[in-house]
């Protein structure tokens, strides 16, 4: 299961950069016919962003999961 989830992390994070960032994370929703704006966006990262990086990383996707 972790391996499936972590497959899902790396296809959002386009940039190879270990994070998810909000451009990321409107693409991902795009992909599955969903269309947020900015504002929703960062509604969703201040929800699961818990270091407060504006980010989301592999151990905050997993709680997002």
């Amino acid at each position: 299961m972790k391996r499936r989830v972590k497959a899902l992390f790396n296809e959002i994070d386009s940039d190879n950069s270990g994070l998810i960032d909000s451009e990321e994370l409107i693409i991902a929703f795009e992909q599955l016919g969903i269309h947020l704006g900015q504002n929703e966006i960062s509604e969703f990262l201040k929800d699961f962003d818990e270091d407060g990086s504006g980010t989301i990383d592999f151990e905050e996707f997993l709680l997002m999961i």
